[in-house]
């Protein structure tokens, strides 16, 4: 006989139903209106608001907070919910997938349409926020509530959205529900009997801006500058209400002594400008300015003078020209672009957090340049890391257990004081380019405005970084070629065990198989692109793979033309045709699978050691290959899909070149697990011979 326990535990199973939570974070004011609240008076309006700037009887006193609007669809059990929620919401056909894209170096995009259908009247758009009992003004509002919260919340662009999921029948919290989409409201318009909601994921904001940004040509120099002015006043129409930091780049911080990203650049005429600070209205000016920067001349420039925002990436150096002056970490570039320049709200940046032990050790203040920390192992010699989940710090070095020449509140966020074990986690970027691509640098220079995503992915392309948003709603950066030694082994699973009948596809993905690559690097002039003749003559490399173009082999050239508008030395442009290389000789496939969400809960970038029956050894036995999962798309009905991709590594990994490279340690390394050039022979010898350890 069934328990009744255990019969309950059925039924609870057989009853679960998807329920869909939507959540709308829009601006509210923080002060209470004594017209709605008679017992507390914080503002002097003469009338009633419903709390958002556009209908504020008193915007002088307007303090903007927020205030997030919760539906779900119809049907919901929502005694889970700690907050009210209006069962509105009409589930979503699809769920815009988390993707990586394998074949460009492009960052994968997507959007959503969420639609809330009402028949009910409701007197406030802010539901939490009530009139006092037996007040006349209750009954002056009338309308459909979506209607008037449309009407009410005008300023709703770039704010933003949350989509969750989870099942009816099993826990009702609201904590248990997992993170489907977060997004930025691009669009919100009447239907019928509500409104529909377009959002854009996070990464669309670098789609809508341009780096360097493009000045109006009427914006000028207002008075004629001499050779040593360190103020540029800017002349808008003599418009006395002029925000010079709405069109020029604000830097990212001016605390310390760093060089990275301290300042920002003009151009007017043939000379250079780096600013330090911007004042807005009457008297709109960029100030702390050095003259004569990046190898230029400081010279007189005349009233009315054009002036171009420049982008100009490397270290600041007032002597020297662009040409002799080193790079910047690519960790901060990524950062720079996606918050400082591209919009991306850096609480939205994914951390690493995968067996980092890492603590704040000791109480230290919002303004020290030096952190101690329990523990400096699971940290790379410089980076960005993130303290309890709030502020960014950029550190340039590490003595003992103590990071140094940190500049604090870095990426728009705010410095604060620091208590013992608080919470410490490097960024993705951080992790991967820190640990893996150490000293590595990059420089380039912009004078022409493009779309920021353009320049993220030429960026992309030179650090051979995935960027994609991920399950969790977070920006998310990971190796193209991740090392093989990863300390945290994939998991072992066969498709077949758990695959749909009919619903896995394998493609050999023969197109992306390569025998050589042309390289151009080190760009002499802005804005190089893909004309060879902006890059150094000389500075060029063709690798070869004379095995696999051989008449024994494939007979054939496949050469993949590259331009790299951010490496300008040798070390990284022979890493990274190694890199791409060692994984793109050989057929890489590409595997997708379709099966119940609820029985997998696997994520985009991870690895996984995959057996399927297509793929054999010559000797016919099936062979396990390592495989990243490069998409992950929730559809209806609670099945999802996955797409992973074959990361090329074999028992064999190595890259033919065309110029030795030393360094490689036979004793300490074994080439059965770490990749490496080989000096031609696909073999490497004893130390000191060709070859070279890649990871």
């Amino acid at each position: 006989m069934v328990d009744s326990a255990s019969m309950s535990a059925g039924r609870a199973q057989f009853a679960r139903t998807e329920i869909w939570l939507l959540k709308v974070i829009l601006d509210r004011c923080t002060l209470e209106n004594k017209f709605m609240f008679a017992a507390e008076a914080t503002c002097t309006a003469a009338s009633k608001c419903h709390y958002t700037f556009a209908t504020s009887k008193d915007p002088a006193n307007y303090t903007k907070g927020s205030h997030t609007f919760q539906f779900c669809n119809r049907g919901a059990d929502m005694r889970g919910f700690t907050a009210p929620t209006f069962p509105y919401l009409i589930p979503p056909s699809k769920v815009v997938a988390t993707e990586i894209n394998p074949k460009k170096f492009t960052t994968s995009r997507g959007s959503m349409d969420f639609e809330l259908v009402s028949d009910t009247a409701h007197k406030l758009s802010n539901p939490d926020k009530q009139f006092d009992p037996g007040r006349e003004a209750d009954a002056a509002d009338t309308g459909l509530f979506l209607w008037n919260f449309i009407k009410r919340n005008p300023a709703y662009r770039g704010r933003i959205v949350e989509l969750y999921y989870g099942f009816q029948g099993g826990s009702l919290a609201q904590s248990s529900y997992e993170l489907k989409f977060r997004g930025i409201m691009d669009d919100m318009s009447y239907t019928p009997n509500g409104v529909k909601i377009k959002a854009l994921d996070l990464l669309w904001s670098c789609v809508l801006a341009d780096m360097p940004r493009k000045i109006a040509t009427d914006i000028t120099v207002e008075t004629a500058l001499t050779t040593a002015s360190t103020t540029i006043l800017l002349d808008y129409n003599d418009s006395t209400n002029f925000t010079a930091s709405g069109h020029f780049e604000t830097p990212d911080y001016d605390s310390g002594a760093s060089t990275i990203n301290q300042r920002r650049h003009v151009k007017i005429d043939n000379e250079i400008i780096s600013y330090k600070t911007i004042t807005d209205g009457a008297g709109a000016a960029l100030t702390l300015c050095e003259r004569g920067t990046m190898g230029t001349t400081a010279a007189p420039h005349v009233a009315g003078s054009e002036i171009k925002q420049v982008a100009y990436y490397a270290e600041h150096d007032l002597t020297n020209t662009f040409n002799d002056i080193e790079g910047l970490p690519a960790d901060h570039l990524f950062m720079d672009m996606l918050c400082n320049l591209g919009g991306v709200n850096p609480i939205y940046i994914e951390t690493h957090t995968t067996g980092i032990a890492t603590q704040i050790d000791g109480n230290q203040g919002a303004t020290d340049t030096t952190i101690t920390v329990s523990d400096i192992a699971d940290l790379p010699g410089e980076g960005i890391v993130q303290i309890n989940s709030l502020e960014f710090i950029r550190y340039t070095g590490i003595s003992g257990a103590t990071l140094t020449g940190c500049k604090r509140g870095c990426y728009g966020t705010t410095p604060a004081v620091l208590t013992d074990n608080d919470t410490i986690f490097p960024t993705t970027f951080t992790h991967w380019l820190g640990n893996h691509m150490q000293a590595f640098l990059y420089k380039t220079r912009f004078e022409s405005a493009k779309k920021i995503k353009e320049r993220i992915n030429s960026l992309r392309q030179d650090t051979m970084i995935h960027m994609w948003v991920n399950e969790s709603g977070n920006v998310e950066g990971l190796l193209t070629v991740p090392p093989a030694f990863l300390a945290i082994a994939p998991s072992e699973y066969t498709i077949v065990d758990f695959a749909e009948k009919g619903k896995r596809k394998l493609d050999r993905n023969e197109k992306m198989r390569i025998t050589r690559v042309h390289l151009h690097f080190n760009p002499q002039d802005p804005d190089p692109g893909k004309n060879a003749n902006a890059y150094k003559d000389g500075d060029q490399r063709i690798y070869i793979d004379g095995t696999n173009e051989s008449s024994d082999s494939f007979n054939e050239v496949r050469e993949q033309k590259i331009y790299c508008e951010w490496i300008y030395r040798f070390n990284e442009a022979n890493i990274w045709a190694a890199r791409n290389f060692m994984v793109n000789r050989e057929v890489r496939h590409i595997l997708e699978w379709r099966f119940e969400i609820k029985d997998e809960a696997r994520k985009t970038g991870e690895l996984a050691k995959i057996s399927v029956p297509e793929i054999v050894d010559v000797d016919g036995a099936q062979d396990q290959r390592t495989f990243m999962i490069i998409k992950k798309h929730l559809q209806k009905m609670g099945k999802a899909v996955y797409k992973a991709m074959d990361t090329g590594f074999a028992d064999k990994r190595y890259c033919l070149i065309s110029t030795a490279v030393s360094n490689y340690d036979a004793t300490s390394k074994d080439k059965n697990i770490y990749g490496w050039i080989s000096d031609g022979d696909e073999t490497v010898g004893a130390a000191g011979d060709p070859g070279y350890n890649i990871f």
